[in-house]
């Protein structure tokens, strides 16, 4: 059986229409929960396991308020949360307050960050980070969680 052009051009026209309707009811970030995205102090271990567990994906950074390294890293994590905080929470566990959640993620140094998805991480800088190592992180994280939204090339430290 063959089709006429007619006819394959209406079936393409209702497969587009069907294709915007499912891409406009995703949402549009990787965690869908109101108020969830940009830069979070995580006070307890309940709430990083809210965030890791019920986001499709988080970034997450462990640190001590003693570090120089940590201290150095905190202006490089904040532009990150700024410029795609939009897309995906980015969480600072500080590990004086929290030991349990650097010993459940196996944090042996500080500052250590991960990109987690479903509640696993997918990747991780040991030590300081700069703009583009974070930025490749919240790429892979971005992109093995699957969200809808894809950060811009660059776009980190521009």
């Amino acid at each position: 059986m063959s089709l006429t052009q007619e006819e394959v051009r209406a079936l393409l026209e209702k497969v587009k229409e069907r294709l915007i309707k499912e891409a406009a009811s995703r949402p549009k970030t990787c965690c869908p929960q109101k108020g969830r995205g940009g830069l979070k102090e995580v006070k307890s271990l309940e709430e990083l396991l809210s965030y890791v567990e019920g986001c499709n994906a988080a970034i997450v950074t462990f640190y001590s308020p003693t570090c120089p390294y940590c201290r150095a890293f905190a202006p490089v994590y904040a532009e990150a949360a700024r410029v795609y905080g939009d897309m995906i929470p980015f969480l600072r566990v500080n590990t004086w307050r929290l030991p349990e959640a650097a010993h459940l993620f196996n944090v042996m140094g500080v500052p250590m960050t991960f990109g987690i998805v479903k509640g696993r991480p997918v990747a991780v800088i040991y030590g300081y980070g700069d703009y583009g190592q974070l930025e490749e992180l919240v790429r892979k994280t971005l992109e093995a969680a699957r969200c809808p939204a894809t950060p811009p090339t660059g776009a980190l430290g521009a």
